[in-house]
């Protein structure tokens, strides 16, 4: 089984795991998790994570497009998607999200994120 499968695999089973965990209590007003790691994180960079402990702390602290759901995928920055006729180029729309220092999300930080993982000089493996 290639490290990408086994990888895949991994995450599939941390967001399972947090979806079968999950309870909700309406008068609690602070959650706290605690969450236990079997391994060292790597990295928390998505371009060069390829381990299951950084990919697991990645899902369960970063915010995507998309996230997992009991159907399929749901949205999650993105509001909504178009594709191109000939399939080449993708619109999103985004939510307005804001990063931990309180500036926009915009677009350009995902064009930005892409380009740097396809630039040979990054080295990503995936």
């Amino acid at each position: 089984m290639s490290s990408r499968k086994i990888a895949l695999t991994g995450l599939a089973l941390a967001a399972l795991t947090l979806t079968a965990c999950s309870k909700q209590e309406s008068s609690q007003k602070e959650q706290d998790l605690n969450w236990s790691v079997g391994g060292e994180i790597i990295t928390m960079d998505p371009s060069k994570a390829t381990d299951v402990v950084s990919f697991s702390q990645m899902i369960n602290s970063m915010e995507g497009l998309y996230r997992n759901s009991k159907d399929g995928q749901s949205p999650g920055l993105a509001t909504s998607a178009q594709v191109s006729k000939d399939g080449l180029i993708y619109t999103f729309n985004l939510r307005k999200s804001k990063w931990n220092d309180g500036t926009l999300v915009t677009a350009q930080d995902f064009v930005y994120s892409w380009r740097r993982t396809v630039n040979p000089k990054t080295e990503a493996e995936y």
